[in-house]
C-alpha cells in the first residue's frame, strides 16, 4: 500500500508540474498583449451581452485574474480558447459558474473585439 500511495504522490506532482508549464506557457515575455478594455454600450451591443454581464466580468478579472497574471490580453488568443482556459482558471480562482460565466463573457467580447479591429 505505502509503495501505491508513493506512486499516487509522484504521479499527483508530474501532473501538477505538466499544468504549471501550460499554465505558465501563455505567459511568456515574448507574447504581445493588449489592452483590457472597458466594457461599453458598443462592446455590449456586438457581442450581445448585458453591458452589466461585460461589466462584472471585467471587474472580476480584474480583481482575480490579475493575482496571477498581467492584466492584459494575449493577442494571440481565440474566441475558442478561452471555453478551454476559463473553466480552469475559474476554479483556481474559486470563482462560481455565474462569475465565471460573466469573465467568460467579457475575454469573449474583448477578443471579438481585437479581433474585428485587426480586419
Amino acid at each position: 500500500m505505502l509503495k501505491n500511495i508513493r506512486f499516487t504522490q509522484w504521479g499527483a506532482l508530474a501532473a501538477f508540474t505538466i499544468y504549471l508549464g501550460f499554465a505558465f506557457q501563455a505567459c511568456t515575455p515574448t507574447q504581445n498583449y493588449a489592452e483590457m478594455p472597458v466594457p461599453n454600450a458598443e462592446m455590449a451591443h456586438k457581442s450581445g451581452q448585458p453591458l452589466d454581464t461585460l461589466g462584472k466580468g471585467y471587474a472580476l478579472s480584474q480583481v482575480h485574474c490579475s493575482q496571477c497574471h498581467e492584466f492584459k490580453l494575449p493577442e494571440n488568443m481565440r474566441v475558442d480558447e478561452w471555453h478551454t482556459i476559463v473553466p480552469g482558471m475559474a476554479w483556481n480562482a474559486g470563482l462560481n459558474k455565474e462569475d465565471e460565466a460573466a469573465v467568460m463573457a467579457y475575454l469573449v467580447a474583448t477578443t471579438e473585439q481585437i479581433e474585428k479591429s485587426e480586419d
